[in-house]
């Protein structure tokens, strides 16, 4: 009946996910590292930094949703590197994230200059609400299709 190319359907993600860093003045904000309609699997590798003098632990505060306060998204899990010698403020930590098509978050958190690193690991099937997915849905239906 037509004659249309073929379509390959891709996994691709449904809704931001990210990070709460502190910035310059040292206030909460949403760092997005795997934005809405990233298709899967996709790994991030970014260089964040230590927000204060003396610190011996890092914590990263995993999100879902879009925004950019604390307040607008939902923390999903966190990620604690724990035992680190005390450095200056700006000390660099490198972040990882891989997120697969079976809906598995892993985070990496590595202290670059000690090469001590922690991973976490985190599901999301099922972590959005209802409303939430439903939303998801209609504006992924409103993608285009390459």
């Amino acid at each position: 009946m037509w004659d249309l190319p073929p379509v390959e359907i891709r996994d691709c993600t449904t809704h931001p996910l990210g990070i709460i860093v502190l910035d310059k003045k040292r206030l909460e904000r949403v760092v997005e590292l795997v934005p809405e309609g990233t298709r899967l699997p996709h790994e991030y590798k970014g260089r964040f930094a230590y927000a204060y003098e003396n610190m011996t632990a890092v914590r990263v505060e995993v999100t879902e949703g879009g925004g950019g306060q604390r307040d607008e998204v939902a923390v999903i899990g966190k990620v604690e590197l724990t035992g680190l010698p005390p450095r200056p403020r700006g000390t660099p930590i490198e972040v990882i994230y891989a997120y697969g098509v079976d809906q598995i978050l892993s985070i990496r958190v590595i202290d670059v200059e000690t090469g001590k690193s922690r991973e976490g690991i985190i599901r999301l099937q099922g972590s959005m609400s209802s409303d939430q997915v439903r939303d998801a849905r209609s504006r992924n239906r409103q993608m285009a299709v390459d």
